[in-house]
């Protein structure tokens, strides 16, 4: 058996020692079911929440798309403010 095999059974061995220990053994597995329960309880309870969605956005235009029309008006603009009509209308 490898050492980790070994660590592994040896971990759950004193986990079980733990909880079935005949002094505190019953306190122990009552507060476990009790935290388990509630656990469950809570996650039913949880709200199932979807992604927000962007306003006015359309979905048939791809978000690489729309920021590459950006950065070229962007472009044509800079290049419209130095005086370059030519290459500005090219840009666009």
């Amino acid at each position: 058996m490898s050492s980790i095999g070994a660590a592994l059974v040896a971990g759950l061995g004193a986990g079980l020692m733990y909880l079935f220990d005949p002094d505190t053994g019953r306190r122990r597995r009552a507060l476990l079911r009790r935290k388990v329960a509630h656990l469950a309880c809570a996650t039913q309870h949880m709200p199932h929440t979807q992604a927000p969605s962007r306003p006015h956005s359309d979905p048939t235009e791809s978000e690489s798309s729309v920021g590459r029309e950006g950065d070229q008006r962007a472009v044509a603009d800079t290049l419209l403010e130095y005086g370059e009509h030519d290459q500005a209308s090219e840009v666009m």
